[in-house]
């Protein structure tokens, strides 16, 4: 929420609470006078007064309930993670086709297209049959740029926070072509591993080099890519299958997953 702009949740909750209080003050209060009159037509005076002056004030807090409401929207609209599914991230900085490998290996649909931060949330596809024992998650993520850790923005903290706090795998895509901007540059690609690679050495990991129908931008040799990467190429179909036969594989490791059936 505080990412796309938003308030808090807990602010946006505050400004509701304060727009019911004022509604229910200002009710009780018309009931009081009401209950005071003197005579009937002096009651039924009083709660009309008091109707005018509840809605008065529900008009002049109205804010605290479209906040509310749009709140409720954005959160319904965010991805939901399955608790006894575990999950592979696919990690890297931007445009450098995660969205692609998410489309092409699950039922996921995100936004592909050649500009940086395309993915703008944590968008979800799902490989295997609801409720089959192998069934996983696949989660494209925002990129995550080279730079400090204190001067990441929200989308790379909302990254870095799927892998630490679900139950996950990591899929560290790389475009190492040099097609994808000077933001994304394989050198900076390479440190950004590194980086990640570091903070979360437990982790089941898996090194993927994207659009490998391409060569290597130049001066970047084959020893400069990590060892054990796998290349893929959706453009043409490239090792995809095995692509996923290696996420399968490494989410099977996942501690928390759902435990198949007995042999």
């Amino acid at each position: 929420l505080v990412g796309g702009g938003g308030l808090p949740l807990s602010a946006v909750l505050q400004r509701h609470d304060e727009m019911r209080r004022a509604v229910v003050r200002t009710g009780k209060e018309a009931i009081a006078v009401a209950a005071n009159a003197s005579s009937a037509a002096e009651a039924s005076a009083a709660l009309e007064e008091g109707l005018a002056e509840v809605e008065s004030v529900f008009e002049a807090e109205a804010e605290g309930l479209m906040l509310l409401i749009e709140t409720a929207q954005t959160l319904r609209r965010l991805p939901r993670v399955e608790t006894d599914a575990p999950v592979a991230v696919l990690v890297g900085m931007p445009n450098v086709g995660k969205s692609s490998i998410v489309s092409a290996t699950s039922s996921g649909t995100p936004e592909v297209n050649d500009y940086p931060f395309t993915t703008r949330g944590l968008k979800l596809g799902h490989v295997g049959q609801h409720g089959a024992p192998d069934r996983y998650q696949l989660m494209d993520t925002p990129g995550v740029l080279h730079r400090p850790e204190d001067e990441r923005n929200a989308m790379e903290g909302l990254t870095l926070a799927a892998v630490q706090l679900l139950p996950s795998a990591v899929v560290f895509v790389m475009d190492l072509s040099g097609t994808c901007g000077e933001q994304s540059a394989p050198r900076l690609q390479l440190m950004v591993r590194e980086q990640i690679r570091a903070a979360f050495p437990r982790r089941p990991w898996l090194d993927v080099r994207s659009k490998a129908d391409l060569p290597l931008a130049e001066g970047l040799a084959a020893e400069d890519v990590p060892p054990g990467t796998l290349d893929v190429s959706v453009h043409e179909g490239r090792n995809v299958a095995e692509l996923a036969a290696h996420m399968a594989q490494m989410v099977s490791r996942v501690p928390g997953r759902k435990p198949g059936p007995p042999s």
